[in-house]
């Protein structure tokens, strides 16, 4: 039969063929996945190079159909000739057969190879492939039709099939129909190429198509001969679109890309740089081309970032294989030479990887060129430019050539590149810090936390992951700013103070900030924390964790005392906030602390120290503050001890009690011990209650003075056990009877000695004044307390001393002195009452004999003996009135009285007078105190305290503002029956209950038998705020009973009253009901609060 294709040379080439086939299938069937990504393109550049042989001036469009069984290749424009259905029934193309190698370059783009061993990579989706096409020989153009199989590799078989392809062929040449070019739309899609598809083809097919949409626009900007690729999957359609470029620039131009999806347009705009390279070997020109992605919105350009998995070498298309070569752009040339299996490109020494190396030099200039455009027309995401690294290449050589030729001479132009971006302006790349950690989320908080610090420094935050990916150990210089870094760089700042000036932030914000550092380098690396000084004392400065502990709740006030001392230069020796850290500071709860324990211990080492070294008054102003703190638990002792020192070193110790949290632990024991130390060796200093009276009481009457040292000695007896107690031997405060201080050892108990008894002991002849060691009766606790009867002295005792004295008295008995004493003896009431003679026998034995024997012969010694022997009952009362300055006129008048009116009723008078002066001094001294107490207690919070002495309405007047309290003070009346009541005056009551009184306080204190204390008042005191409440009703009775008085004593016949007085009697259930004690009144007034 007559045949297109010389049937004899075809058959002598089956064998060959089918050897080079099975070779090439095995190959392919066995690496999958090497050309599961690279099918796709071998049909793709079949159609370019099909076309761009014969149509020089078209641009091929393609079609892709697929189905669920099939999958659909076409192109437009093209025909087959015998040679290329040889090639692709056989598998030889004209690169094998003719050009040994060498490409052929087409306007500047090159033509690979047609239907070659390329192609079978295709039978991956199918084994079997159905082609179409129009056939061109000398004479006729005709469409055809016919299959290629190679579904059994077995060589009888492949023989087989390769003649029956060829069989096909030609008959279908035969018995087509022939059409003149003219009758040919070479635009329709005439060349098609169909695989049925197996469900087990599938995974190819997608890794196919999806590798086409991710490098197709890329392929679209380097090959100019491809107009558009259209793609429906299954019913999705995709196109891709080529739009003619546009200059941008001298050197720029942009490429559009118009890629649609179901009908939804997106343009893709990429940057393109060409430049032109001659092929030694041919002589022929071609081009290097480099592009990259961009993005326009709001009139700027920026840099898109590529699909990873995007080859960054094209030989027109994309060289699967070079993902990871690493540039920043995109580049093709037709002159590349791929290594083989095309999954690289050489770089050695030999012809084509001198080639290689050349491209990528010329290269370079394009790309800085593009940088600088892209700077200086401020374009964003300039990131992209500086991916730099190494491209994987194996051959070491090759690798040293690249860093020494393109990486360092790129990087280099890009360190003095304005391509960072901050949050604020654009700087050199060698300027920039780099936020670097091991995950995402900590170079964000990396980020974070530096840009309290470096905000003009470091990138854009939402680049700083790309920026991540770029700069690394490789750059010339590191640029990478990781956490150890910032820590160094806070260290540096020494304190907080030049923390916060450095970064211009007040200490509340400065502190959170560090907080956040520290909390990271907690969870990131805290060996960091040791290395570096970024943790605050509490001082402000910087310390390593090894150098600071936790403050487990210390009061403030302990720390600061000791911050305060002083010994030599070194203000931090004894300092606590030093090695405490700040409370600011967190997450340092579970680490070794230092306790209120720790600080006491450390207190104490401070006083042996100082004491030992002699300087102990260095130390008067720690004790002066210690004694104002207490716990809660402590605080009735404490108070106790800050009282006593405060009235003592008044200017010097807190007029109230400071309690402390968290102060239980805190050992006051010698504190305790140098204070009262302090206070004993001042009262020493005093020698006498007069003095300490005048210097420390003033306001007070000598009682409160005594009461005072009573308290204070037996509190120091009682102390903390009794630890103390060697203070009241070693410092003289304890007062004798004469008010003269005495330590106690000089000191007896007073057992009720009769007074004139020491007079008589004090006398000239015993000359001994027991007052001198006989412990003061005002000290009713100490009495009671310190001394046992060994140290006690009592009547027996002194009655002893002055009866012997006379009894071995030798002298003259005239002698004045002995008279005076015999004089004395006999006036005295205790002699009197020794019935017994149990103590003074001498004496009474002997008591007219030595009256006798002291007086002188005469109408002296006539008047004693009759007054000793018949009115002796009477006689200390005579002396008592010889002693006065009444004069004999005065006692002759006050006889007649006597004998007028009476005796005792005279005794009666003048107790009530007496009784009456007792309760005017009582009622002043509480007004007194009364006052004393408001205006501590009220002035330091703004307060006035005013005292009324208009008595009337009430006592004193509270005022701060608007606010204004009235305070009545009244003491109990005892009515009998062991009922209590106050009294109010008519004018009180009308005052309390008045509109115009808008608060009204009745103040209770009890009835005493002596002047009241400050202590008697505060503790004592009651407050009823609500009197005008309750008096209400009773004011409005009292008044519609006036009112009736008036209309009785009006009438005719009226009812006459006389000395018309009443008063409101107050119950002591009102004031035990509804009464608050003192502290309360103070606190409700302070809050201004409705009483």
């Amino acid at each position: 039969m007559n045949t297109e294709f010389n049937q004899d040379a075809m058959l002598e080439l089956y064998e060959t063929a089918a050897d080079k086939i099975i070779a090439k299938m095995r190959n392919v069937t066995e690496f999958p996945e090497r050309y599961k990504r690279s099918w796709i393109w071998e049909l793709v550049q079949n159609a370019k190079d099909n076309v761009a042989s014969e149509f020089y001036n078209q641009k091929v469009s393609i079609k892709i159909e697929i189905t669920p069984t099939t999958f659909q290749f076409s192109h437009n424009y093209g025909y087959f000739t015998h040679k290329n259905v040889e090639g692709i029934i056989r598998q030889v193309n004209k690169k094998d057969a003719k050009n040994n190698g060498n490409d052929e370059i087409v306007n500047k783009s090159v033509i690979i190879g047609k239907f070659g061993t390329g192609f079978m990579t295709t039978h991956l989706l199918s084994s079997k492939i159905d082609v179409k096409a129009l056939y061109k020989n000398n004479s006729f153009r005709k469409f055809i039709e016919f299959p290629i199989d190679r579904t059994n590799l077995d060589k009888d078989y492949l023989i087989k099939s390769i003649d029956d392809s060829f069989s096909i062929a030609q008959k279908n040449i035969e018995s087509a129909t022939s059409h003149s070019k003219e009758e040919i739309n070479f635009s329709d899609y005439n060349s098609t190429f169909s695989y049925p598809l197996d469900e087990n083809k599938k995974e190819i097919l997608n890794t196919g198509i999806a590798d086409l949409f991710h490098s197709l626009p890329y392929t679209l900007v380097f090959v100019d001969g491809i107009e558009k690729v259209e793609i429906n999957n299954n019913g999705i359609k995709t196109s891709f679109i080529r739009v003619d470029q546009e200059p941008l620039s001298e050197k720029i131009n942009l490429v559009h890309i118009v890629k649609n999806v179901e009908n939804e347009s997106e343009n893709l705009i990429f940057a393109s740089l060409t430049k032109p390279i001659v092929c030694k070997k041919t002589n022929t020109e071609a081009e290097i081309r480099i592009t990259i992605p961009l993005q326009y919105n709001n009139d700027v350009y920026s840099l898109n970032s590529v699909q990873e998995d995007t080859p960054y070498i094209f030989i027109d298309f994309p060289l699967i294989g070079t993902e990871n070569f690493n540039f920043p752009m995109r580049i093709s040339c037709p002159l590349f030479e791929p290594t083989e299996p095309r999954d690289g490109i050489l770089l050695g020494e030999t012809e084509y990887g001198l080639t290689n190396k050349k491209i990528f030099e010329i290269s370079l200039d394009l790309i800085t060129d593009f940088i600088d455009f892209a700077i200086s027309n401020k374009w964003d995401n300039l990131y992209n430019l500086a991916k730099t690294s190494l491209p994987k290449i194996e051959q070491a050589l090759s690798k040293d050539w690249f860093k020494t030729k393109i990486q360092n001479p790129l990087r280099s132009h890009l360190l003095k590149s304005e391509i960072v971006q901050t949050e604020t302006n654009r700087i050199l790349l060698e300027n920039a810090l780099f936020p670097y950690a091991t995950e995402n989320k900590k170079i964000e908080k990396v980020w974070h936390l530096a840009k309290t610090l470096h905000q003009d420094k470091l990138p854009k935050f939402e680049h700083i992951h790309e920026w991540h990916k770029i700069i690394d150990s490789t750059w010339n210089t590191d640029l990478r700013y990781n956490l150890e870094k910032l820590v160094k760089e806070i260290a540096d700042y020494e304190s907080l103070s030049k923390l916060m000036q450095g970064i211009t932030l007040d200490k509340q914000k400065t502190l959170a900030w560090l907080n956040s550092v520290i909390e990271f380098v907690i969870s990131e690396n805290e060996k960091l924390l040791s290395d570096y000084g970024i943790l605050p004392n509490q001082n402000g400065d910087f310390r390593k964790k090894s150098e600071i502990y936790f403050d487990k709740d210390i009061p403030n006030q302990l720390k600061e005392i000791l911050d305060g001392f002083k010994l030599g230069d070194n203000r931090f020796y004894w300092s606590f906030t030093n090695i405490l850290l700040d409370k600011s500071i967190k997450g340092f709860e579970e680490y070794p602390a230092k306790t209120t324990k720790h600080i006491s211990d450390q207190f104490d080492k401070l006083i042996n120290t100082i004491i030992s070294s002699g300087q102990a008054h260095k130390l008067k102003r720690i004790f002066f503050k210690l004694v104002s703190f207490s716990s809660d638990a402590q605080k009735n002792d404490r108070e106790q001890l800050r009282s006593f020192s405060h009235i003592i070193f008044n200017g010097e110790v807190k007029d109230e009690i400071e309690i402390l949290p968290n102060l239980d632990d805190f050992n006051f024991t010698l504190a305790n011990e140098y204070i009262l130390k302090l206070i004993a060796e001042e009262l020493q200093e005093f020698q006498t209650i007069e003095k300490l009276h005048e210097q420390n009481f003033d306001g007070k009457d000598e009682k409160q003075v005594i009461a005072w040292l009573d308290d204070f000695i037996s509190f120091v007896v009682h102390f903390e056990h009794g630890k103390h107690e060697k203070l009241l031997n070693k410092f003289a405060f304890i007062p004798n009877q004469n008010n003269g201080f005495c330590k106690r050892k000089a000191l007896k108990r007073d057992d009720n000695i009769p007074d004139d008894l020491k007079e008589i002991a004090n006398t000239t002849h015993i000359n001994k004044d027991w007052n001198d060691w006989l412990l003061h009766k005002g000290l009713k606790k100490v009495d009671e307390n310190l001394f046992d009867q060994n140290t006690t002295q009592s009547l027996k005792h002194i009655a002893d001393e002055i009866d012997s004295y006379l009894r071995n008295y030798k002298g003259e008995k005239q002698e004045s002195s002995f008279s005076e004493l015999v004089f004395l003896l006999e006036q005295s009431e205790t002699v009197k009452n020794d019935k017994e003679k149990k103590f003074f026998p001498n004496f009474l034995n002997n008591r007219d004999a030595l009256i006798v024997g002291t007086v002188d012969k005469g109408e002296n010694l006539k008047n004693i003996a009759t007054l000793v022997s018949k009115h002796s009952d009477k006689l200390s009362t005579l002396i008592q009135i010889v002693e006065s300055d009444i004069t004999l006129e005065q006692l002759e008048k006050f006889q007649d009285t006597i004998k007028l009116v009476g005796a005792e009723n005279i005794t009666n008078l003048v107790a009530q007078k007496n009784k009456k002066q007792m309760e005017d001094r009582f009622l002043t001294e509480l007004g007194n105190l009364a006052e004393r107490i408001f205006k501590i207690e009220f002035e330091k919070e703004g307060f006035s305290v005013e005292k009324i002495n208009n008595g009337y309405g009430s006592d004193f007047k509270i005022r701060r503002g608007n606010f204004d309290c009235l305070v009545e003070i009244k003491s109990l009346v005892d009515r009998g029956n062991n009922k209590k009541i106050v009294r109010m005056t008519r004018r009180q009551a009308e005052e309390a209950t008045s509109s115009s009184s808008k608060k009204y306080v009745l103040c209770i204190f009890p009835k005493a038998s002596v002047i009241p204390t400050e202590n008697d008042f505060r503790t004592k005191v009651k407050f009823v705020t609500n009197i005008s409440e309750k008096l209400k009703d009773s004011v409005i009775q009292a008044q519609e009973f006036e009112r009736q008085r008036e209309i009785s004593e009006n009438q005719e016949i009226g009812l006459a009253f006389e000395q018309w007085k009443y008063k409101y009697a107050i119950s002591e259930s009102v004031w035990e009901k509804t009464g608050i004690d003192l502290e309360n009144f103070i606190q409700m007034t302070k809050n201004n609060l409705s009483l």
